[in-house]
C-alpha cells in the first residue's frame, strides 16, 4: 500500500556564520561573526541550542534563553557539550 509524505522541505539554509557574544551575561554584548570554515566553526555549531543566545567565556561557550517565560523552569547544565542556563529539558 502506497503512502505519502505529510510534509515537504523546500529549502535548508546552511549556515555560513553565527554570531557569539565575548561579554558576561551582565555586561553589554560584545559580538563576533565566526564564519564557516574558521577553526572553531565546527564547536560554534556544535553548541547551539534552540531559542538560545551563545556566549562564550575564557573558550566555553554556553547557551543563555532569548526569552523566559513568568515562573517558568530553567536547568543549568555545567558539563557535556550544550552548557549553559536551558528554558526547557
Amino acid at each position: 500500500m502506497p503512502f505519502e509524505i505529510p510534509f515537504i522541505i523546500e529549502c535548508v539554509y546552511p549556515l555560513t556564520s553565527i554570531d557569539v557574544n565575548h561579554a558576561v551575561s551582565t555586561a553589554s554584548p560584545e559580538l563576533a561573526t565566526i564564519h564557516a570554515g574558521s577553526s572553531n566553526f565546527h564547536d560554534v555549531v556544535r553548541s547551539l541550542a534552540d531559542e538560545c543566545l551563545l556566549h562564550c567565556y575564557k573558550g566555553v561557550y554556553y547557551n543563555i534563553p532569548a526569552q523566559v517565560k513568568t515562573r517558568q523552569l530553567l536547568f543549568y547544565v555545567i558539563c557535556g557539550s550544550h552548557i549553559g542556563v536551558m528554558a526547557g529539558w
